[in-house]
């Protein structure tokens, strides 16, 4: 007995059990054999009355002898100074026992129940019954809820419009500006896309009200088979103007053979972009049937080709130029893009400047002369038009979406700006991430790729979740990084201006500067700070400034003045400086006043 005593804590549950039942039996036994045989005539004597007290009460009652024995067994245990605990219990099983047998209801679906229940009618001193009140007229479709706020496909607020200005009071609101012709009346109301319900619906359950103004000039036109050059602003909502009139020119046309796609090609000129255009083609074209592949750099090959040339090809592939050049050279060509019809080069500035004139140049010779091509671009240099001029028709239409040349933030951002010197940054970058609020999404941004690699690795040792993204990454560590940073598991960013453009992730709150741009400083910080203050939302930038940013005074200047905005001292003081140009670039400071007659004319004879 001790020896099973000492091993009880070890045991499992089961065995435990098994120990008590054994245990108790044995403390009886050895109880009945220190009896005395008068204890023992006693003991029986007292079992047989309670038998005979039991089989008297059940023939009084009609109930079993069991149920009986049980209730005066815990009376006269009670009586005996025994655990009370035991009596309730048998009591309440007695309780339920007798209780009339009805199916167990969950406390929740009761509560749901009583509160679903029909109250009963109350009926009127009035022999005629009230008139029902009269059902409030359904919204039309694409209006706004009167207490609802109004929002793009790209996040932006815009007027509530629809439906409301003839399309020359809607251009003139929406500063859209047609060059080549005269093109279709805008499409203000979605209801009025004309594609099949399946996409229309796919909208609203998106939460979208009204298209955006490049939507609702684009569509007419390239619904109408018209080859389109488009200028507005990253984030404008572009991705769904080519989208959608390739989705109706896909219905509309003979299924694919095998091997035989795509029909319509979407150039983009980063990895993120490209991803980001075929993560909308899934949201938008899955449930109608559209397949879509992704086609960049920095993976392999062979699930591109077997994608390309299987039995289902896809209708639509969005592609890096190098990658897509690559898989046509290939021997035999991965696809041989006899069956495209449209052709979209989405920020055809941006791949430009990348250096991807000669792919783009290549691929578009795979590409039937009957095609549509479609051209979306931030600006408007020389490049991009002699590239619409010698792959585009010459009925083509161009439209322009407020002035591109113009630089302006985003109202909903607050602007923030510290003069820190180099030495400093890091200590000031440490001390701002300290005082972040829970919850927060943050991109910090470097000029050099090594920084941004040094700074994601110190928060990680300060065990602040971080990760960063720049151009000597492979694409799987850019890819985790960037799901990292979206789902919220590491809610700081450091990145290059990789990720400035084109990289739309939702919900973040605060961009960091640690470096001011080096090249086209003043537009790419507004393409930085674009990052924040989307859908609608608010949010901060805060960039670091020295003496070095000097030059950048007077564009900053403009910025703060046209968001409306404090502007510091120190950048006032920037700004009113006089610089010395050489070849378009602002090398150093003119001192004086500039009021020397220039007599000398290089005469000294020192």
């Amino acid at each position: 007995f001790f020896s099973r005593l000492f091993t009880f804590e070890v045991l499992r549950p089961s065995q435990r059990g098994k120990l008590r039942s054994n245990t108790a039996s044995m403390t009886k036994e050895a109880k009945k054999a220190a009896e005395t045989p008068e204890e023992k005539v006693a003991r029986k004597a007292q079992k047989a009355e309670k038998k005979r007290k039991a089989a008297d009460v059940a023939a009084e009652e009609e109930i079993p002898v069991k149920k009986v024995k049980k209730v005066k067994v815990a009376a006269e245990t009670t009586a005996e100074g025994k655990s009370e605990k035991k009596v309730k219990r048998l009591k309440k099983a007695e309780e339920r026992k007798t209780v009339e047998e009805e199916p167990r209801k969950s406390p929740r679906l009761a509560a749901l129940a009583t509160a679903a229940a029909v109250p009963p009618l109350e009926l009127s001193k009035s022999p005629k019954a009230s008139p029902k009140p009269a059902p409030k007229p359904a919204p039309k479709r694409g209006a706004k809820p009167a207490d609802e706020a109004q929002f793009t496909l790209d996040g932006d607020a815009e007027h509530d419009v629809a439906a409301t200005l003839s399309p020359e009071e809607y251009r003139r609101e929406m500063q859209i500006d047609i060059k080549g012709g005269c093109a279709a009346d805008p499409i203000q109301r979605f209801s009025d896309l004309p594609v099949p319900q399946t996409f229309i619906e796919s909208l609203e359950r998106a939460g979208f009200q009204q298209p955006s103004a490049i939507q609702a000039q684009s569509w007419p036109i390239t619904l109408s088979g018209k080859d389109l050059i488009a200028v507005a602003k990253t984030g404008s909502g572009k991705t769904l103007s080519f989208l959608m009139p390739a989705y109706k020119l896909i219905k509309s046309s003979p299924p694919l053979q095998r091997g035989k796609g795509p029909m319509a090609l979407v150039l983009a000129p980063t990895r993120e972009l490209a991803c980001q255009i075929e993560a909308e083609n899934r949201k938008f074209g899955f449930a109608a049937g559209i397949r879509g592949l992704c086609c960049y750099g920095g993976t392999p090959k062979g699930p591109m080709i077997r994608g390309l040339r299987g039995f289902q090809p896809p209708h639509v592939v969005t592609a890096t130029p190098g990658r897509m050049n690559d898989l046509l050279t290939l021997e035999p060509p991965a696809t041989t893009l006899d069956n495209c019809k449209m052709c979209i080069l989405d920020e055809a500035d941006r791949m430009l400047d990348m250096g991807f004139e000669p792919q783009i140049n290549s691929i578009i010779e795979w590409i039937p002369k009957e095609r549509q091509t479609l051209l979306f671009t931030a600006t408007w240099p020389k490049e991009v038009r002699a590239l619409a001029d010698t792959y585009l028709k010459p009925d083509r239409l161009h439209i322009t979406i407020g002035n591109p040349d113009q630089l302006t933030a985003n109202k909903a951002i607050t602007q923030k700006f510290l003069r820190v010197e180099n030495f400093e940054k890091d200590a000031k970058l440490f001390e701002i991430i300290a005082e972040l609020p829970e919850g927060h999404k943050t991109l910090v941004f470097a000029n050099m790729k090594r920084q941004c690699e040094s700074l994601a690795k110190v928060m990680i040792r300060k065990s602040i979740g971080a990760t960063a993204i720049h151009g000597d990454k492979e694409q799987w560590e850019r890819d985790r990084a960037l799901k990292d940073f979206v789902t919220g598991y590491r809610p700081i960013l450091v990145a290059t201006d990789v990720a400035a453009r084109g990289l739309d992730v939702k919900g973040v709150t605060h961009v960091i500067n640690y470096d001011m741009p080096a090249a086209d400083a003043v537009e790419n910080y507004v393409h930085r700070i674009g990052r924040t203050g989307r859908a609608g939302k608010t949010g901060v930038s805060i960039t670091f400034l020295n003496d070095d940013n000097a030059p950048c005074g007077e564009g900053l200047k403009k910025i703060l003045d046209d968001a409306g905005q404090e502007v510091p001292d120190w950048i006032r003081e920037w700004a009113a400086l006089r610089w010395i140009k050489r070849d378009g670039k602002r090398v150093g400071v003119a001192w004086g006043k500039g009021g020397g007659k220039g007599k000398g004319k290089g005469k000294g004879k020192g």
